[in-house]
């Protein structure tokens, strides 16, 4: 039986193993029920747990460990008082990336002021934390003038001139804000020189070169149109699952704004053409967004995550044209969709999706049908574009079905060869003192074709502490070849959680460089490797966004028990195909384009 067919058996199955589940919790119930009633002061964590499955044996390798307090870093989101506003609730993000060039991550995280009625300039400021190695950071925000006092939502490092060091681009509640490097450990604010200050509601941002020039370019989400007359002119409270929410916290409340695409000129300088090329989604709530070339035809897609509206897949073509095929693509998910995630936990060497949602939604877990097609009659033309939603086949869907989800990240915690995945959580509903309901994050165990597993609380249940989460990065902070997690809380302290156990297992990373080009961090590129056990499996370099966040640009694989792999293909930004003979693992390889791979020695 080949694995397509075992693939087909095996999601029948849980389908109807699922479908009968169901029936038991939630149909059964109302056959004896007058009525039900969504209770908030109910317990509700758990309600899921009777959709779970017996974990296997032996656990993985995984450890999150909170080392928060060993790291020096002293941030607090949003000190204050919460009002019920939703502009309070949405933030902040979390980017991780090597801004001094020294070789480790340092860590960018949003602020905003602890009321957005009555702002206090002297709080909510951003912070840039220097990594110094040994799992200790350096607040260098004020000598990096990066202490950007908007109301902060994301954040992404790139580079914006093609200079060799990477800029930062902040989306705000009002003006967005581009900080050029100037690779001496200083940012200056060019904003208004690049054009790029948009005033909306900004939230997810998107970097890729759509155009095929060369240059990056960003595709910035905007949420909705929040005005301060409508704190006060709206009825006092709208119903959602029976429990009165007031209108200022239903995003249905407002109207939606249209998405900017900045398409930069090659001097840092940009130029919004979304209306032009169709890709404004000026009918929808924008909350995420990621570049990524998903049919393997050179020209990227734009995949947008909006909330109670409908997502968006723009197929991107030859000549910088984009056709929306969200619906024939099967991936116009019209949920509450918060955060994206982009991998390839199948290892089939094509790049899938996965978008959490709000509470009462399951989070989507759409497959791409690219190698599955491929050599097919099917496979012409835009047929290509394909996608399976595999939520619940895979185990991804119904275990979320009461919380709310928002940072994301296929990462390969254990690294046993099979990308894991992370989903940071935390409530939109409030107490009665006003604050918002803490829920647990979710780690789900890949186990190939049995699915995946919900084990956050058996192997880390420092990372499962409930929580008002929102932003999640992933990288190698510490360098010892396994994945840490940071996780940027809404009114919260940011948590910094060390992997324990992957770093025993193989692994094998891969940083791309292209110098003198003006993407010198190949983002966009592609890296697939050659297993052991023949499967492909690829990456595509700061694809990913999670939730207003960035993870690292470094391209980490797990090899579990291999010692090498077979090798590996690199489709640079440029279309330039360079492979190469087996790869020993243990170490991190250093690409530069036109060169042959050598060692990273940190």
């Amino acid at each position: 039986m080949t694995r397509r067919m075992r693939r087909v058996w095996w999601a029948a199955g849980a389908a109807g193993v699922l479908v009968l589940g169901l029936a038991a919790v939630f149909v059964l119930p109302d056959l004896f029920a007058k009525k039900k009633v969504f209770d908030s002061k109910s317990k509700v964590e758990g309600v899921t747990d009777v959709l779970g499955r017996p974990l296997p044996e032996p656990p993985p390798r995984i450890t999150l460990v909170d080392v928060t307090a060993k790291t020096g870093i002293r941030f607090e989101h949003a000190p204050g008082r919460r009002n019920a506003i939703l502009v309070e609730d949405m933030g902040p993000g979390v980017a991780l990336a090597d801004f001094d060039g020294d070789g480790d991550l340092d860590l960018y995280v949003t602020n905003q002021p602890s009321s957005w009625l009555t702002p206090d300039p002297n709080q909510g400021a951003n912070r840039l934390f220097r990594n110094d190695g040994d799992w200790k950071f350096t607040d260098v925000t004020e000598e990096a003038g990066v202490g950007d006092r908007g109301f902060g939502m994301g954040a992404v490092f790139f580079d914006a001139d093609g200079d060799g060091d990477l800029d930062l681009y902040v989306t705000n509640i009002g003006k967005n804000r581009l900080f050029r490097n100037d690779g001496k450990g200083h940012f200056n604010d060019v904003t208004d020189e690049a054009r790029v200050g948009c005033e909306l509601f900004g939230a997810g941002v998107a970097v890729g070169d759509v155009d095929r020039d060369g240059d990056l370019d960003l595709y910035v989400t905007n949420y909705l149109k929040f005005e301060h007359s409508q704190d006060v002119d709206g009825p006092p409270e709208t119903q959602q699952y029976d429990q009165g929410v007031p209108y200022t916290l239903n995003p249905v409340s407002y109207e939606p704004v249209p998405n900017r695409l900045y398409i930069n000129d090659g001097t840092g300088r940009f130029e919004d053409r979304a209306k032009e090329l169709g890709v404004d989604d000026a009918e929808d709530r924008s909350l995420e967004a990621a570049i990524c070339d998903l049919n393997g035809d050179g020209w990227p897609e734009i995949y947008v995550a909006n909330d109670i509206t409908t997502n968006r897949m723009y197929r991107g073509a030859e000549g910088l044209h984009f056709e929306d095929r969200s619906a024939a693509s099967v991936t116009a998910d019209y949920k509450g969709a918060m955060g994206l995630a982009l991998g390839d936990p199948d290892q089939d060497g094509d790049i899938d999706v996965f978008v959490t949602h709000w509470i009462a939604q399951e989070n989507s877990f759409y497959r791409n049908q690219l190698s599955e097609l491929a050599g097919s009659k099917a496979a012409d033309g835009d047929q290509t574009l394909v996608f399976e939603d595999a939520s619940y086949a895979t185990g991804l869907g119904a275990p979320a079905l009461d919380k709310v989800g928002w940072g994301t990240e296929f990462a390969d915690l254990d690294n046993d060869s099979l990308q894991d995945l992370l989903v940071v959580n935390g409530s939109t509903l409030q107490n009665k003192d006003l604050s918002l309901k803490a829920q647990p994050n979710m780690l789900f165990w890949n186990l190939d074709e049995r699915g995946f597993f919900e084990i956050s609380r058996h192997v880390a249940p420092d990372f499962a502490k409930p929580n008002v989460a929102r932003g999640m990065a992933v990288g190698d902070l510490d360098g010892d070849g396994d994945l840490d997690v940071v996780v940027a809380r809404n009114r919260g302290p940011l948590g910094v959680f060390e992997n324990q156990g992957g770093n025993t297992a193989n692994w094998i990373r891969f940083r791309l460089t292209s110098p003198g080009s003006p993407n010198p961090f190949c983002v966009g590129a592609r890296v697939t490797i050659q297993l052991e056990n023949g499967r492909r499996e690829a990456r595509v370099v700061g694809a990913s966004p999670s939730y207003l966040s960035q993870c690292e640009l470094d391209v980490h694989f797990g090899l579990g028990e291999a010692r090498e792999i077979k090798g590996v293909e690199v489709i640079w930004p440029d279309g330039e195909v360079q492979s190469t003979p087996p790869l020993q693992g243990g170490r991190t390889w250093l690409f530069v384009q036109g060169a042959q791979p050598r060692v990273l020695q940190r």
